[in-house]
């Protein structure tokens, strides 16, 4: 009898200490924040058998350890399998370490692949290094997908990174859909520059190896450069990054024209505005690059746009009108010039119907490319009917996932039109 009392007051204070959690979270928002988190965490299925071929090309990971990789820091030592159906195309040893900013915080991690040595995987430029995107918080797949694909239409990019959609599966881990990638960087199969060429990334502030421009305060990384030219000495780069920063204060499209690419600025910023990519407002993941060649600055290569495309709830981005780019540092100063607004509304009509059929052809086609690959991603991961960040509105559903991208993508070119027509 006394052994029922105990286990009645052990529930009772079960029940009670529940009850207090669940109105401390339903009565506080940073509660309400901890329990999405929290439900994140336990969004990923360890699932015991799945098909051999889901119809796209799979890469097994094996770490030496048998451990997960968590750590950004330091290289894990691992083997690699990359498949084509029952066909081996590439295997061998590599490291592997984890990448990304907001994007590690999610339950599905990014990597970075560092080969023994340097292969073409599936078509694209042979090298060592390759990148290994998750589309956690995209759940359509698409997004990186559809932008990285304009590259072939906005072609004053000089290079846009090929990409490759796959499944990945670590140490017997069934981890779904990724977007095998280049990575950016010098290479004659990539990014081809003179001697004395780089790529300069905007990052964060918090960044102990970013400097700062005198104007707006950007923060800038070196993320390649020519090593033999520069010898790890990166005074010039920031002294010509300040002179660029310097002529587009001038607001004179004859000045700053003479340092920086009109044409690739045109491009990125079209993809950008187009996508509403929020980061690309100057904040994180803009890339420029310096060609000797012809002495200037070059925007490009374009790179993560997993939160774009109305997949946000915030600042407005979810919202197909209004400018987002053309208010960004550095952009705006640009946007003064008449001559720079014609380039870009003459670009825009020159290639606006080529991105409408992308749209509304490219993106289809390349939903039905995963569709047996997506059904047992989201077997894995089970996100189709949980909120997630910073998603604005939940289909419930990979169709209405896809759905929501393209509508969204048809709206956000029709207030283009029309805006960039009066530039």
């Amino acid at each position: 009898m006394q052994k029922g009392k105990t286990v009645k007051k052990k529930l009772q204070i079960a029940l009670v200490s529940f009850a207090v959690i669940f109105i401390v979270i339903a009565a506080f928002p940073a509660g309400q924040r901890a329990y999405v988190e929290y439900r994140e965490h336990f969004t990923f299925r360890n699932l015991k058998s799945f098909p051999k071929d889901n119809g796209i090309p799979r890469l097994y990971i094996n770490t030496d350890t048998g451990k997960m990789v968590l750590s950004k820091e330091y290289w894990a030592d691992a083997s690699y399998k990359l498949c084509n159906g029952e066909t081996v195309v590439s295997s061998g040893k590599t490291k592997i370490k984890g990448r990304g900013n907001t994007t590690w915080e999610r339950p599905k991690k990014s990597y970075s692949l560092k080969l023994e040595k340097a292969v073409s995987l599936l078509g694209m430029g042979s090298d060592k290094r390759w990148v290994l995107l998750n589309p956690y918080n995209d759940k359509s797949l698409l997004r990186n997908d559809f932008a990285l694909s304009l590259g072939t239409i906005y072609d004053n990019l000089a290079y846009t990174p090929q990409f490759r959609q796959i499944e990945v599966v670590m140490n017997g881990k069934f981890l779904g859909v990724y977007q095998l990638t280049e990575k950016i960087k010098l290479s004659p199969e990539r990014l081809s520059l003179p001697a004395g060429g780089y790529i300069v990334e905007k990052d964060r502030k918090k960044n102990p190896e970013a400097f700062l421009t005198e104007k707006e305060e950007l923060a800038f990384v070196v993320c390649d450069a020519d090593d033999t030219f520069y010898k790890n000495d990166y005074a010039p780069i920031r002294r010509q990054v300040q002179e660029l920063e310097d002529a587009i204060y001038t607001e004179d499209f004859s000045v700053w024209s003479e340092q920086l690419d009109a044409a690739s600025v045109a491009d990125w910023y079209i993809i950008n505005e187009v996508t509403k990519n929020h980061d690309a407002k100057m904040q994180m993941s803009v890339y420029l690059f310096y060609n000797p060649a012809d002495r200037k600055f070059h925007f490009g290569p374009i790179w993560d746009f997993d939160i774009a495309s109305g997949n946000i709830n915030y600042d407005g981005c979810e919202k197909t009108d209004g400018f987002w780019i053309a208010d960004a540092s550095w952009i705006s100063k640009m946007m003064k010039s008449q001559e720079f607004r014609t380039i870009i509304k003459n670009r825009w009509n020159e290639t606006k119907m080529m991105l409408l059929e992308q749209i509304n052809t490219y993106i289809p086609a390349r939903a039905e490319y995963l569709n047996q690959a997506q059904e047992w991603n989201f077997k894995a991961w089970k996100l189709l009917d949980v909120k997630t960040w910073p998603q604005p509105f939940l289909p419930g559903s990979y169709e209405g996932e896809v759905k929501y991208l393209i509508d969204w993508q048809n709206e956000r070119w029709k207030w283009m039109d029309s805006a960039l027509q009066e530039l």
